[in-house]
């Protein structure tokens, strides 16, 4: 019977049909605490969804690369072009899930292994071998937050009061 009544209140506070005694409280509070009441619950709900969303557990035995960077690209939303060289198998253990950014970072880890390299050009990520990151896609006037950890830098620095 209790647990009934628990739910009739959870009921009443969701459907905002609360009433109380009007001499004990104004209605204004009534409709406050109804408001706040249903914006945690609303929370609460939504919460634990969004979390599991953005993580991923990534294993692979000799799997392609090509899978990894299809599954990369999938996950991440980025777009890749992918040179004919690049060809291999790679291995991934990972014991906990990673959210999309470490899943990155991981990704360009395994490339680096494997003697390849990820470079901006644009909108699309270009997947190279070391060899050619060097020379390929080299941007200009970079701004230091544009630059990732583990990126290629070259700058230019001009040299005054030289004698």
């Amino acid at each position: 019977m209790r647990s009934n009544y628990g739910i009739s209140i959870l009921n009443s506070v969701i459907n905002g049909t609360v009433t109380m005694n009007p001499n004990s409280r104004s209605n204004a509070f009534t409709d406050f605490f109804n408001r706040t009441v249903r914006l945690i619950l609303l929370v609460l709900l939504i919460w634990p969804v969004s979390a599991r969303v953005q993580e991923i557990t990534l294993n692979l035995q000799d799997a392609d690369i090509h899978a990894l960077i299809s599954t990369v690209a999938e996950v991440t939303g980025t777009n890749f072009v992918i040179d004919p060289r690049v060809t291999g198998k790679v291995t991934v253990i990972s014991s906990q899930p990673m959210s999309h950014e470490e899943l990155y970072d991981v990704f360009l880890s395994i490339l680096d292994v494997h003697g390849f390299s990820a470079v901006g050009s644009g909108e699309v990520i270009k997947i190279v071998p070391n060899v050619n990151a060097k020379t390929s896609g080299v941007v200009a006037g970079a701004a230091p937050t544009d630059i990732v950890g583990g990126d290629i830098v070259t700058e230019v620095v001009e040299v005054r009061n030289v004698s």
